[in-house]
């Protein structure tokens, strides 16, 4: 239930150029009565910018700094989520929004509204600045009712467009077009 979830959470590579994952330590030292996690794994040839954001994270008090974690463990992560946060500039289809749907946790997103499907479908709230994302931070961490509605409105979601079931719908019916005389 949404009431018993505690963090905020952020999922990614330490990507500074895509993911941008320095702004979310920034949102959390913006919004210090929300509980912030960051599950961050570092990118090859790294150059030391993921022990940089581990070495700045301890300095915020509200953040845990996880760091790496093995893909069969993360579910975990976003079943306890009251929001995922993207910071992302660009995306391509996120995995993560999948992965937090699955578990009805909400997304907020700073710039990428994924072709509108999170403002059109109530899934999750795009924000576009660092001001108002902040804010819809603070609203969806106080509002439960909100988060489980959005979050419910996310699994729907997911079940009618990406699961397996439809995804092999889709597929027969390409397949059968392109092979029809």
């Amino acid at each position: 239930p949404h009431g018993n979830r505690t963090r905020v959470l952020w999922v990614g590579s330490s990507d500074p150029d895509q993911k941008k994952p320095q702004r979310f330590l920034d949102l959390a030292s913006d919004v210090p009565d929300e509980l912030f996690a960051m599950v961050s794994k570092e990118m090859p040839n790294d150059d030391g910018y993921h022990n940089q954001l581990r070495q700045n994270a301890k300095d915020i008090d509200n953040l845990d700094f996880i760091g790496e974690v093995p893909p069969d463990e993360v579910h975990q992560y976003y079943r306890n989520a009251k929001i995922l946060v993207n910071t992302s500039d660009y995306e391509g289809f996120p995995n993560t929004f999948l992965e937090a749907w699955r578990y009805e946790t909400p997304i907020v997103s700073l710039f990428f509204d994924l072709d509108g499907l999170l403002s059109s479908n109530e899934v999750g709230v795009f924000s576009g600045d660092m001001a108002q994302l902040a804010r819809d931070v603070r609203r969806l961490g106080r509002e439960d009712e909100l988060r489980s509605r959005m979050g419910a409105a996310g699994r729907e979601l997911v079940n009618e467009r990406y699961s397996i079931s439809s995804v092999a719908k889709e597929y027969e019916s390409v397949f059968e077009a392109a092979t029809e005389p």
